[in-house]
């Protein structure tokens, strides 16, 4: 994956790089890539690690077409309480399981209970496949 101009595209490596891990603990990052005319392409690079093997989820958001949903969209549309639906938004800003429990001062147990129930309420199975579900979910 490349971005036009070179100071994008040396974030984006470093994004992806830090989002496997490379330099140590998997971290998520964020990419503005500039357009003219338009308001900036936002790139989240996410760590994900489904099968055990470090990959990078990289979202690139429109502003102009895509905002992202609201806590309240998410409760009407997938019926999640209102913790529930803070943790999802945790989850789609790419914010990992561990500091969501810090954040929120409980264990990562709880976070992944809500997790679990997240995942039955939307019908998806794991984080990159609810980041894909969020993301086509309108503010309404």
């Amino acid at each position: 994956m490349r971005a036009s101009g070179a100071a994008v595209d040396r974030a984006l490596a470093a994004a992806v790089s830090a989002a496997v891990g490379r330099a140590g603990v998997p971290t998520a990052g964020w990419v503005t890539v500039p357009r003219p005319g338009r308001r900036p392409y936002v790139v989240r690079v996410v760590p994900v690690s489904a099968t055990g093997t470090p990959a990078a989820l990289v979202i690139v958001v429109d502003p102009d077409r895509n905002p992202l949903p609201t806590v309240e969209a998410l409760i009407r549309r997938y019926g999640l309480t209102r913790t529930e639906a803070e943790v999802a938004r945790r989850v789609l800003d790419g914010d990992g399981l561990g500091p969501i429990a810090r954040e929120r001062s409980v264990s990562i147990t709880t976070i992944r209970t809500h997790m679990k129930h997240i995942f039955e309420k939307t019908g998806t199975r794991r984080q990159a496949e609810l980041v894909r579900l969020i993301l086509g979910a309108t503010t309404s």
